[in-house]
């Protein structure tokens, strides 16, 4: 097979420039026998290696008499891809080549991958791939595994789409969600929720509500349950109109912590602005700030005490503040016992927060499921609100998010140490004996702060 591939490719190819080089054009050196396809995506170019003669010729569009020959360099500035996926299909997966044969393994996380190299392969090609199994997300990547979004500039994530997703995965679609998508956005969201670390063993059961069911009946349970169990949740009540065939999964959780010692009131400096704030004063305050990390007043990880010590909440400073996965890492790593607090001359201040988000998923809306239980059906809805507010005696964070899947269409001496929060900063909250953060936000400018009053 190889032999006849060098044949055919030494016969018919033609020179050819890489700025003649066109989309899905088929391409090869003078002195190796190896064809690639050509693909141009977000910027990027790249090339993928035809296995063999009847992978090649599997292809109706590809004529041997249309082989370019360029130069090695010219074939080197395309980036080499090995991600595929058959098409009219969702899985993704890693192609390695042993001379004309091949394995293929199956891609579980996407984390790590460039998803805008996918190419979109026919069964003939796939089918000369032996299975090899499954990879995870890539090896020394920052598994960023949140499916937070920005809003004026601050990052936002918040737990309970996890729950719905994981509710409707249990008990609607009864398996793994796959989707007919073939965009690297909606991709990405379906691997992180797909392999998502946070589940509802990551919250104590008292402070979430999850539900999901079928037709209007169930936006009814909801609305009164999750107010019965949940007297002062703030969210209104549910105002979708399911047919009796629609579904819903809906997730909510409330979690509210008070400071072991509340601290005083004052403005503070955030970013040059005067907002309002607070700062610990007493040597009680003080007590109340755990350090985690400290290497200078624009870098420092703590925590702040809590009454409860059941959760817990940390405070970063000086962190890439487009990486929350880094963060989550950083705390996770160093949140260990026996931890000092604040010293007599030491620093610490922080602006009040107050936010109060909505999203919608729009990267997923009107998707089609793969899975044969929810045949027919496609996402119609998908929607989160998240309140969070932080002050000086402590904080809340309120969070809730739904799926509606539908058959019709979409429904709508010692260094003095300054802990003083006045540049972007990280806010993480999370059980104590979990690693996995139910609420994470990203603070880069003013927008969530109350102005400083004269």
């Amino acid at each position: 097979m190889k032999k006849l591939l060098l044949a055919l490719a030494f016969l018919f190819a033609c020179p050819a420039s890489a700025s003649t080089i066109a989309e899905g054009a088929i391409v090869k050196t003078a002195d190796n026998t190896d064809v690639y396809i050509i693909k141009y995506n977000a910027g990027n170019q790249y090339k993928r290696l035809v296995l063999n003669p009847q992978v090649f010729q599997s292809y109706g569009h590809l004529k041997w008499e249309n082989l370019l020959t360029v130069s090695q360099s010219e074939l080197d500035s395309f980036v080499n891809s090995d991600l595929v996926r058959v098409d009219g299909y969702a899985d993704i997966y890693q192609l390695v080549s042993e001379g004309d044969v091949g394995g293929k393994y199956q891609i579980t996380s996407t984390v790590g991958y460039d998803l805008n190299s996918v190419y979109t392969i026919n069964s003939v090609d796939f089918g000369n791939y032996e299975e090899k199994g499954v990879r995870g997300a890539k090896e020394n990547s920052v598994a960023d595994v949140y499916t937070g979004s920005y809003d004026q500039g601050n990052y936002i994530y918040g737990a309970a789409m996890n729950l719905a997703w994981n509710e409707m995965a249990e008990n609607i679609v009864h398996e793994t969600p796959k989707f007919y998508t073939q965009d690297p956005a909606a991709l990405d969201f379906i691997s992180k929720f797909n392999f998502a670390p946070f589940t509802k063993k990551d919250l104590d059961e008292e402070s979430y509500y999850i539900k999901s069911g079928f037709g209007q009946e169930t936006i009814t349970t909801i609305n009164q349950e999750s107010k019965q169990k949940f007297p002062t949740k703030s969210f209104p009540d549910l105002d979708f109109a399911l047919a009796p065939e629609d579904f819903i999964s809906y997730a909510y959780f409330l979690k509210e912590v008070e400071y072991l010692e509340p601290f005083t009131t004052d403005d503070i400096i955030f970013n040059g602005e005067q907002v309002k704030g607070f700062f610990a004063e007493t040597t009680a305050q003080k007590d109340n700030i755990q350090i985690l990390n400290y290497t200078d007043r624009d870098h420092f990880l703590v925590k702040i005490k809590l009454k409860d010590n059941s959760d817990e909440i940390f405070l970063a400073k000086g962190m890439d503040m487009d990486n929350p996965a880094y963060a989550v890492g950083q705390i996770n790593e160093d949140n260990k016992e026996g931890l000092t607090s604040l010293g007599r001359d030491d620093v610490f201040s922080m602006p009040e927060v107050h936010l109060d988000y909505s999203r919608t998923y729009d990267e997923l809306v009107g998707l089609s499921f793969q899975n044969g239980d929810v045949a027919g059906y496609s996402i119609g809805a998908m929607f989160e609100n998240i309140k969070f507010d932080i002050d000086n005696k402590g904080a809340r964070v309120e969070n809730e998010a739904g799926i509606i899947g539908t058959t019709s269409m979409p429904v709508e001496p010692v260094e003095r140490k300054f802990i003083v929060l006045d540049k972007p900063f990280w806010v993480v909250m999370k059980r104590t004996d979990s690693q996995n953060p139910y609420f994470i936000l990203g603070v880069n400018n003013s927008s969530l702060l109350e102005e400083a009053t004269e």
